[in-house]
């Protein structure tokens, strides 16, 4: 007597990541496909599986189907996972140090960034902080994100330093004043403080506080120095000085009607 021995079934199992796969731009493959059944060895059958939406965010399938072998039928599996946005990163980009200007600085500039896509100019939405008076400033920049990728917050720093100065003299002292004698000097600063002035030397000074000064020769000989200088403040550096020499000389000489001459300067 003879009898018949069929086919037994195979079973295809697939498996697939339980948690949310991140985004890659890429089509992604986490799956594992294998065939079992009776009395037969697991069969890997990773390499057939075709998958559908497993590059954006959303539900992903895997499909693999086994065509069976001499003692058991063919079979086909299914699976699938979820790819969700992949986080960005905000970097803002900021110089070590600006010069104080008197206005608002606005130097830095922002980037959104993030697996598998261009980066993003989001520098229109930098908002400043202490950013025009000598000091740290701040510059934070948002970006919301898109359908792949969650948003995010960048920051940097940097520092406004002291402003230069010059000074500019616009009246002059003379080269050479008499003894007894009196002149006025100015100066500005370009940083709108008032400049002060000082003399050394066969000169007093009367500094009226406003950039302007009245000298008078004490002496016939030797020099009087005028210096002009302008320390600066919390947004400006001190200036550097300016030094101006006059040479003293004696006052004119007259000849009395006897004859006689005499130096109308002071001794």
């Amino acid at each position: 007597a003879t009898f018949a021995i069929s086919q037994a079934t195979s079973s295809v199992t697939v498996t697939c990541p339980v948690g949310t796969q991140p985004f890659t731009g890429s089509a992604q493959t986490p799956c594992t496909a294998e065939v079992t059944g009776i009395g037969m060895t697991p069969v890997d059958v990773t390499a057939s599986i075709v998958y559908s939406n497993d590059t954006n965010v959303g539900a992903a399938t895997a499909d693999v189907s086994w065509p069976g072998d001499i003692n058991h039928t063919g079979n086909t599996g299914s699976g699938g996972f979820v790819i969700g946005q992949a986080s960005s990163t905000v970097i803002v980009s900021c110089p070590v140090s600006v010069a104080y200007n008197g206005a608002a600085l606005t130097p830095c500039t922002a980037e959104a960034t993030g697996a598998g896509m261009t980066p993003v100019d989001v520098t229109a939405s930098l908002v400043y902080s202490n950013n025009t008076n000598v000091g740290t400033a701040t510059a934070d920049a948002s970006w919301a994100g898109d359908a792949s990728h969650t948003g995010n917050i960048g920051t940097d720093t940097f520092d406004i330093t002291p402003a230069a100065q010059t000074i500019t003299v616009t009246t002059n002292a003379p080269a050479t004043a008499s003894n007894g004698s009196m002149f006025n000097v100015a100066a500005t600063a370009s940083s709108g403080e008032i400049v002060s002035i000082t003399a050394l030397g066969a000169c007093t000074v009367v500094d009226n506080g406003n950039g302007t000064a009245d000298i008078t020769m004490t002496s016939g000989t030797g020099t009087c120095s005028v210096f002009y200088d302008q320390a600066g403040n919390a947004n400006y550096s001190a200036a550097s000085q300016i030094q101006q020499d006059v040479t003293a000389t004696e006052g004119p000489v007259f000849t009395s009607a006897d004859n006689t001459s005499f130096d109308m300067g002071f001794p």
